[in-house]
């Protein structure tokens, strides 16, 4: 017979298990979005197509993948 406690344990256990399965990597497009959202900031008056470049070569960017 199953406690209650243990119950508890396998049901949060699920409900992460299914949290994780939504986590997946960014497709291109949708990391070129993400450096989007940090052009006014760290963008350093560069034109836009040249900093989304220089962010898709970035090895901090990389290492996400």
């Amino acid at each position: 017979m199953i406690s209650l406690l243990s119950k508890r344990i396998y049901n949060r256990k699920k409900q992460r298990e299914r949290y994780f399965e939504k986590i997946r990597e960014a497709t291109k497009e949708e990391m070129i979005e993400i450096y989007k959202m940090g052009y006014d900031v760290w963008g350093d008056n560069l034109p836009y197509e040249e900093y989304i470049t220089m962010c898709q070569a970035s090895k901090k960017y990389r290492k996400g993948k």
